[in-house]
């Protein structure tokens, strides 16, 4: 079983409101990967089995995604053109490329 950490907002129901809130030190350097949730929202997440990202685009991508999943997605489509990123990350950067 995969063992994840989630960044989640704070608010309830209501997604853009609330300081995010970072469960268990998802932080930069860790093993982070992207899922959604059963309501479709775009999260990132810490695991075990996930890729290590490079310290610096792994602060980049948990401040955007703190800000909410838009703000994730548009910093992956607009902001890391140029990075080299997992498989997962990729799939996630055409779409918000487009």
């Amino acid at each position: 079983m995969r063992s994840t950490k989630r960044i989640r907002r704070g608010g309830g129901a209501e997604a853009g409101q609330g300081a995010a809130v970072l469960e268990r030190g998802v932080g930069a350097g860790q093993r982070l990967t992207l899922g959604l949730t059963p309501h479709g929202r775009l999260v990132l997440e810490g695991a075990e089995d996930a890729v290590e990202l490079e310290v610096e685009l792994a602060r980049r991508l948990e401040g955007a995604f703190a800000r909410g999943a838009g703000h994730g997605l548009l910093r992956l489509g607009a902001g890391e053109v140029q990075s080299v990123l997992p498989a997962e990350f990729a799939y996630w950067r055409e779409l918000g490329v487009r």
